[in-house]
């Protein structure tokens, strides 16, 4: 058999697996994307708003919806895991209960900067679809002689896939 024409069906065959091998991991992603139906999304920061006025029961502003540092991953009915973004990392575990309509979640959060390390720790149950604040902080520093306040927030919320 010609060198040539080998080299050819050999290439051709190494095509096919290929396409072959992604068509199966593009399947494989959809599988894992359906069984992860939530997102859990967190959102930590601090603005001078926070400082103003604090309601525990109240949603975040759409201010400090839009400042925050964001995470939004996908969870599964019952999961567990850990992400790391640049400045923070999150553990949680969660246990959805789509019939009750709420979450058992653990949340162990780690943010820092230049000059400070928080650590988050808590454990709460929390209704699917509403923001709920689990840590807050207020300070004032002097500034030349000006006061200047400062909230930090953490809030988090689940929310079920809405594709069906």
């Amino acid at each position: 058999m010609n060198v040539a024409l080998l080299s050819r069906i050999t290439r051709a065959a190494s095509l096919v697996s290929a396409f072959a091998l992604l068509a199966g991991c593009a399947h494989s992603a959809h599988e894992v994307v359906s069984q992860k139906p939530y997102t859990l999304q967190v959102r930590f920061g601090s603005n001078t708003e926070l400082a103003r006025s604090w309601d525990t029961d109240a949603p975040p502003s759409e201010h400090y919806l839009d400042t925050a540092r964001k995470l939004d991953i996908d969870i599964a009915a019952v999961d567990a895991g850990r992400v790391e973004v640049r400045g923070a990392s999150l553990d949680y575990r969660a246990r959805v209960d789509p019939v009750q309509g709420n979450t058992n979640i653990a949340i162990h959060l780690t943010r820092t900067g230049a000059t400070y390390q928080r650590t988050l720790d808590t454990r709460l149950s929390l209704p699917l679809g509403r923001w709920v604040l689990i840590s807050a902080s207020r300070d004032v520093t002097d500034h030349g002689g000006e006061e200047i306040r400062r909230g930090e927030a953490t809030y988090i919320r689940i929310l079920p896939d809405p594709s069906p």
